[in-house]
């Protein structure tokens, strides 16, 4: 019933919203997001790269609530001064990619959504006859001028294509620069000192995810995976660790190196912006971004950030750390590595062969991708112990700062973790005036209990 044509896409930067919404509430979004730029102080992009259109993350139903992001193709050398204008949404840049798509005419005899189910059901289709992978979600591009009233749709819905499917051959990946990585593409974010090893997955708002002590992506694979229906993620090892190899001799970390390595990787996929996660000392540095490089991030969700010196009581607790020092010092890296693991890990000290999965995963752990994780993993814990964990327990967060930088910062915790580092985020919620939540498990649930987890997370990276 409808012809299908492809046509390239330029790359492009975008403003875009995203929301969670039903049916009957869609109508009011699109009018206030595109009513933004009804007075033509906003130049219009030259062909079909300028038309805007809104992204079908998921079903927009009486029962389902998308998310729908509703996107704007902005001039590029004006693009940084929109964003700045428009501060609740985000600027991205869109790849060069090719498009399946259909003009979808009046039909009176055909309700909106019949005809928005119909054509959707085509491009896909025609997808899989084409052998074609789509990437990412189903579009509704508003081309030409606007139409009288009158029933049913006129404009383009389309769907944003990989290359062609070959058999034995990796597909197309969505980035320029990026290749295979199973359900992920992986790259090489170039920062100063350091090639930074990082993946991406889906199609979507972009989410940050970075990871804190051990600092290999892999922790977050189960969770990315999940998430990538309704985001662009992006997750990558942190420098010295794993397959993000320094440059030089390696030295001791600095925040103000670890939020930039952050912005590297943002830039080599493509964003200027991003919601952000992260756990532990990744979550660190989450607030560290949010400080110092606002424009970066309108959403940071920290989760368990280490950071004693925001509690007025944390003597006893920093001089474990001093301890832990000393026998940095005196006996290794490895015996330093232990107590840290006994006496702020809570690991159980008889109970060798959890050890024993740490540092020597190969000799408990059955052959597959989760040895392959841990044995990476084990080849990070002295640059741990010698350049990073003093600097994460010695940063003190800039929280006046943070509260007067615009964004919008989550503190949170596991509903098992310990009572200290519930602590810690509860005070920087109270300094922020911001809201606490709580996750399932403890600081390890993304590896743990993923579905759990992305769930929680899912929740709270979305005003609603």
């Amino acid at each position: 019933m409808y012809e299908v044509s492809v046509r390239e896409v330029p790359a492009r930067r975008l403003l875009s919203l995203v929301r969670y919404v039903h049916d009957d509430e869609f109508p009011a979004v699109a009018r206030d997001f595109f009513g933004r730029f009804g007075d033509g102080s906003v130049p219009l992009v030259a062909g079909i790269a300028g038309a805007p259109f809104m992204v079908y993350h998921g079903e927009v139903s009486e029962d389902g609530d998308g998310p729908v992001e509703w996107c704007r193709p902005v001039p590029d050398d004006l693009a940084a001064e929109l964003a700045a204008r428009f501060p609740d949404l985000t600027l991205r840049t869109e790849p060069e990619h090719e498009e399946a798509f259909v003009h979808l005419a009046r039909d009176p005899a055909r309700t909106p959504a019949a005809q928005s189910l119909i054509v959707s059901e085509t491009l896909l289709a025609w997808a899989v006859e084409q052998h074609r992978r789509p990437n990412g979600g189903v579009r509704q591009i508003i081309v030409g001028r606007p139409k009288p009233p009158g029933p049913g749709l006129e404009c383009d819905f389309a769907i944003p294509l990989t290359g062609p499917e070959r058999p034995g051959e990796p597909p197309e990946a969505p980035v320029a620069g990026l290749v295979s990585a199973g359900p992920a593409a992986s790259g090489v974010a170039e920062a100063d000192g350091a090639n930074l090893y990082f993946e991406r997955r889906g199609d979507g708002p972009p989410l940050l995810m970075i990871t804190g002590g051990g600092g290999d992506s892999g922790y977050y694979s189960a969770a990315a995976d999940i998430l990538a229906s309704d985001y662009t993620v992006m997750t990558y090892d942190r420098r010295g660790n794993s397959r993000s190899a320094l440059r030089s001799a390696p030295a001791r970390i600095s925040m103000a190196e670890q939020s930039a390595d952050a912005m590297a990787v943002l830039r080599a996929c493509g964003f200027e912006s991003a919601m952000i996660f992260g756990n532990s000392g990744g979550a660190t540095i989450a607030l560290d971004l949010a400080a110092t490089h606002p424009q970066a991030t309108r959403t940071v969700v920290a989760h368990e950030p280490p950071v004693p010196h925001v509690l007025p009581d944390a003597g006893d607790y920093l001089a474990i750390y001093d301890e832990i020092e000393r026998v940095l010092q005196t006996q290794g890296w490895q015996a330093a590595f232990t107590l840290f693991q006994v006496r702020i890990g809570h690991m159980p000290p008889d109970q060798p062969e959890l050890m024993t999965a740490l540092l020597n995963p190969a000799q408990v752990l059955p052959p597959g991708p989760v040895l392959d994780f841990m044995q990476r993993v084990s080849g990070n814990w002295e640059y741990m112990m010698r350049y990073e964990m003093r600097s994460f327990i010695d940063y003190v967060p800039d929280l006046d700062r943070i509260a007067a930088s615009g964004v919008r910062v989550i503190l949170a915790a596991g509903a098992d973790s310990d009572e200290l580092s519930r602590r810690m985020c509860t005070v920087i919620a109270g300094h922020l005036g911001t809201e606490f939540a709580e996750f399932p498990g403890g600081i390890t649930a993304p590896v743990e209990t993923p579905q759990a987890f992305a769930a929680r997370l899912r929740s709270l990276l979305v005003r609603r």
